[in-house]
């Protein structure tokens, strides 16, 4: 048996989230930098979240949110200074296999963009074959709204139930 290893640099939140079990790799453990470079999603979010590393755009990956009483949690958040932009990655075999789940990711859409939320989706294949047009629509999209919102500029809201974070009136994870 192993004993506790320390690390030799702390893992970086840049927004506060109560997170109590992150599913990730060893590898992933011993390279982050920040709590998102954690996550072990599906192959094709990873390759999103590198691109948008490598064009230095702060987003939260796995984000909660709750509208209407419902819990769902984003792919890729993006806190913008005039707006909040969602985007989401569909597998091919996990979100177009049946009506079911179709009818459901298109009442989950129409319930974030209600929220406020702008939101982009792209394919399994849209990911992998070319990153330059869809970084490119991020990108303007990011414009439109401000440009991202820098961590100093969170504001962060400590609400009565003691130890609870609300974040620009977000439920963190």
């Amino acid at each position: 048996m192993k004993s506790l290893q320390q690390r030799y640099r702390s893992i970086v939140s840049y927004r506060p989230r109560r997170l109590v079990f992150v599913p990730t790799t060893w590898e992933k453990f011993e390279h982050a930098d920040q709590i998102n470079d954690l996550f072990d999603g599906s192959p094709l979010e990873d390759q999103l979240w590198k691109a948008l590393k490598y064009i230095s755009i702060l987003a939260e990956r796995q984000w909660k949110i709750v509208v209407q009483d419902h819990n769902y949690y984003l792919d890729f958040a993006i806190f913008c200074n005039r707006g909040k932009l969602a985007i989401e990655t569909d597998g091919y075999t996990t979100h177009f296999d049946s009506r079911n789940q179709i009818d459901y990711d298109a009442w989950r859409q129409n319930e974030i963009e209600i929220d406020g939320w702008r939101l982009l989706r792209y394919t399994s294949k849209q990911v992998k074959d070319d990153w330059t047009p869809y970084l490119s629509q991020i990108h303007n999209i990011i414009d439109q709204l401000g440009g991202v919102e820098t961590p100093e500029n969170y504001i962060r809201i400590v609400s009565e139930e003691k130890g609870k974070y609300i974040i620009n009136g977000e439920e963190p994870l």
